[in-house]
């Protein structure tokens, strides 16, 4: 079974988690953090404070990728707006953003990836499926089980 690896942040939409469904929903209505919906799906979500946000890191099956949010596996890419203030001038910038930026893949030499800030990714195994709630203070401290 092939496994990705990819991570969302609830901070801002378009730049930390694509602005679009079936995002939108997993964010706005903390879907990632659902123990039961989380277990029917056979994720394993990794979740904590980054500052004033969640991050969130999923380990998901390929097959439920590609059946709930393919585009993470696509070439494309979408456009964002942003609005900027600076030195007294209000401007919309457009930024962009593939949506393969969300992927997080090993170093080399690893099987597992971590996230953007060095929270952890678990392996995708039976006893893994659920959230995991780590604190920054403990520097992610969670026990690795043996593959299934």
């Amino acid at each position: 079974m092939e496994i990705i690896f990819f991570e969302l942040n609830n901070w801002f939409s378009g730049r930390d988690y694509p602005n679009e469904e079936p995002f939108i929903t997993w964010i706005s209505e903390r879907q990632l953090t659902k123990e039961d919906w989380v277990e029917e799906n056979n994720l394993v979500v990794v979740c904590g404070p980054l500052d004033m946000s969640l991050n969130y890191c999923v380990t998901a099956p390929k097959e439920w990728v590609e059946n709930n949010c393919p585009n993470l596996l696509s070439d494309d890419g979408y456009d964002y707006k942003v609005h900027v203030y600076s030195r007294g001038e209000n401007k919309i910038v457009t930024e962009h953003r593939d949506y393969k930026d969300f992927l997080r893949f090993p170093e080399e030499g690893n099987e597992i990836p971590t996230g953007r800030w060095g929270m952890p990714f678990l392996p995708y195994i039976k006893s893994n499926v659920g959230v995991h709630w780590v604190d920054i203070e403990n520097d992610y401290g969670i026990e690795d089980d043996e593959e299934d």
